[in-house]
């Protein structure tokens, strides 16, 4: 249950922080500014709050949070601020700040190619890279982590950026297509590798574990939601602001935290808190 209790705390994130720029946007008008710096010094103290606490769970859990504020705060709304200032306007439904995060692929590149190459990093999935591709030079490295939270906080925005710039790229009309050969396999790949993931996931007892692997799960199964959503198959409720279902997904989030957070508290002779 502990892998599902995160996951269930992650995957709500994802409309609620899509509703949150909603709200943002229609109520805040001439302060989205000063909107957009709260979320981010928010984020920063909770980054910065992990330091005061030994837990690997709470760390994480709080980094989770840090995350998404962050990524908000300061990529979604500088960008959205410098694509009004540019006059960059929407293209096919694509509006201006996410075409412009479309062309930091180069960056993301760069940022993948540190990650690959630095053998302190023991993501499962760049530990088999630098294995297929002959980078270990030593033996890897290894030792306590002892703050999960900024790594927490980073694997959220990290992998945040780099499903948007791909899907962004598939939707672009002048390099693939909503509806290319291409964008069809993202879905189905992203599928079947996310429920590889979620039963991973499920067998995981330690609940900052837990949270870590599922950021990566969830968002992987979002690309389903969103390119399903692109194809226009249904209106999403987290951007029209559906009462009904948001009060079903506030509560479902609410829930999520709830029972994470009871797992947290629990005596730490109850359960594991592995620093891996």
């Amino acid at each position: 249950m502990t892998g599902l209790k995160a996951f269930l705390l992650i995957f709500m994130m994802m409309p609620l922080g899509h509703a949150l720029m909603v709200v943002m946007n229609r109520h805040l008008d001439e302060q989205i500014g000063w909107g957009a710096t709260s979320l981010f010094l928010a984020g920063c103290l909770l980054v910065l709050g992990t330091r005061w606490t030994r837990s690997s769970a709470w760390q994480s859990f709080l980094g989770a949070f840090a995350g998404v504020l962050l990524w908000t705060g300061a990529v979604e709304y500088g960008l959205l601020y410098a694509a009004t200032v540019l006059g960059i306007a929407e293209v096919n439904g694509t509006a201006g700040e996410y075409r412009l995060m479309m062309h930091t692929w180069s960056f993301l590149l760069l940022l993948v190619l540190y990650l690959v190459m630095h053998e302190s990093i023991r993501c499962n999935l760049f530990i088999w890279l630098r294995k297929k591709l002959h980078l270990t030079a030593k033996t890897p490295v290894t030792g306590t982590v002892i703050n999960y939270g900024p790594r927490t906080a980073f694997e959220m925005i990290s992998i945040l950026w780099f499903f948007y710039v791909l899907l962004l790229l598939l939707y672009d009309e002048t390099l693939l297509g909503v509806h290319h050969l291409l964008t069809y396999a993202c879905l189905v790949l992203s599928l079947a590798f996310g429920m590889w993931l979620f039963v991973r996931l499920l067998r995981i007892k330690d609940m900052g574990f837990a949270i870590r692997y599922a950021i990566p799960t969830v968002i992987i199964i979002w690309n389903v939601v969103e390119i399903t959503a692109k194809w226009g198959l249904y209106e999403e409720p987290w951007l029209t602001l559906d009462p009904a279902i948001m009060v079903v997904i506030c509560m479902s989030f609410v829930a999520g935290v709830a029972l994470v957070v009871r797992e947290l508290v629990q005596p730490r002779s109850q359960r594991l808190d592995p620093r891996s």
